[in-house]
């Protein structure tokens, strides 16, 4: 039977084993990223605690890692990101070559895991519509190194300062015209209290139903009105559709015609290139008529049973018009 001196030398040396072992496994057991046969320069303004050895994903897959890190000599000098920041270091990354990597892709730095492990990832972007995308092997790419939460920060800073900014503004001009606020209040004032007493023009309107009343009928006429003039709109429309009437030319003059008369001649040009006479005739101030030339006829025709002076030869239509 063993001695319980021997058996805890026993566990003792199976917890050393299995500690290597297991030490062993991190350390040299390495999972696969690829034949590591295509090498990518990448560019940062901030590497964020990355270092050589850390895993490059392409869409989330392992296929490569950094294989060296080097500052840019005159980083200051060349171009710089969305923050203003200057690019100071340059990674080579061995990846895959079976991996294919466009200039319209976004590279930049994840963290993924409960330890917050970096990663560099390579994240597939489709082109924008006209722009054909070129594929990379030498040409350094300029990564995105803004975290997220950094650049939600950095934005929400420019907006507090624009708004600081605008609140400024507002309140030195508030300051440069505050007599003429004070004013401005007064008189709204007193122009609400006189409505509210029935005062002025607006107030009397409101209180007052004698004003409101010929206010209303004002309305009706004013609709009345509208309607005739869109009645006389679509008969014109019609006049100009039956007799293929492009536009009207020249409006030629206003003829005083007996019996409360008046009579307006528009030339109309037709599509066939053929003036056509118009006739707006105004009868008293019993309202309007338009006529084209058949109608023109008829009328011609009462006007003269009734009129000594024939006004209306100066509009005589075309013997030919029909």
């Amino acid at each position: 039977m063993l001695g319980e001196q021997t058996k805890n030398m026993l566990i003792g040396a199976f917890i050393i084993v299995a500690c290597a072992l297991f030490v062993s496994f991190i350390l040299f057991l390495r999972p696969s990223v690829g034949d590591e046969g295509q090498t990518l320069t990448l560019r940062f303004s901030d590497i964020n605690n990355v270092g050589v050895g850390t895993r490059v994903l392409f869409a989330g897959r392992p296929v490569g890692e950094v294989v060296s890190i080097e500052e840019i000599p005159d980083g200051r000098k060349q171009p710089v990101d969305e923050l203003g920041r200057v690019y100071t270091y340059q990674l080579k990354i061995k990846i895959d070559s079976g991996v294919k990597v466009y200039d319209t892709d976004e590279v930049t730095i994840q963290t993924s895991g409960l330890l917050g492990e970096k990663s560099i990832g390579i994240i597939p972007k489709a082109a924008p519509p006209g722009v054909t995308p070129i594929l990379i092997s030498k040409k350094p790419i300029y990564a995105d190194s803004i975290d997220p939460l950094e650049n939600a920060l950095v934005q929400i800073s420019d907006v507090a300062v624009e708004m600081e900014r605008a609140f400024k503004l507002a309140a030195d001009w508030l300051e440069t015209n505050d007599e003429d606020m004070t004013a401005m209040i007064q008189n709204i004032k007193s122009i609400t209290a006189d409505i509210s007493d029935g005062k002025g023009t607006l107030g009397k309107l409101i209180h007052e139903d004698g004003l409101y009343v010929r206010f209303n009928g004002l309305m009706t006429k004013l609709d009345t009105v509208l309607d005739d003039v869109n009645h006389y709109q679509q008969k014109l429309t019609e006049i100009f559709k039956r007799n293929n009437i492009e536009s009207i030319d020249v409006i030629r003059m206003e003829v005083p015609c007996c019996a409360g008369i008046h009579m307006v001649v528009a030339e109309a040009l037709a599509d066939s290139g053929k003036s056509i006479p118009l006739v707006v005739t105004t009868v008293g101030i019993g309202g309007l008529v338009l006529i084209d030339g058949v109608g023109y006829k008829l009328f011609k025709q009462k006007l003269k049973a009734k009129c000594e002076y024939h006004c209306i030869n100066y509009v005589e239509m075309p013997e030919d018009y029909t």
